[in-house]
């Protein structure tokens, strides 16, 4: 999923509700919580500076305390643009691995 040229993004959590994903993706200096639609493509949230976390797990705690249905994947999954595709790929695989 991730040619060597492009930037790479790390999904590190990733939710399905029909036509549309959401979650938060790692890019090299923020985590960026966003939301994707078949049909409007990408919206990006609100982008959680790295440099104001101590790493992912507390990254993820403080999440959780805002929205305790958040889950952050355990190895994220690191795809080289945002696009339904990637995003649907991603959650077959994260929805196998639950299973």
């Amino acid at each position: 999923m991730v040619s060597k040229s492009r930037m790479v993004i790390k999904i590190i959590s990733l939710d399905h509700y029909g036509d549309t994903f959401s979650g938060i993706f790692e890019v090299k200096n923020a985590y960026v919580d966003f939301i994707f639609t078949k049909e409007g493509g990408l919206s990006r949230g609100y982008r959680y500076r790295k440099k104001d976390y101590k790493n992912l797990e507390h990254f993820a705690g403080v999440i959780g305390k805002f929205n305790p249905y958040t889950v952050i994947l355990r190895k994220s999954v690191e795809i080289d643009s945002v696009n339904y595709e990637n995003l649907k790929s991603v959650y077959s695989l994260i929805t196998k691995i639950k299973k």
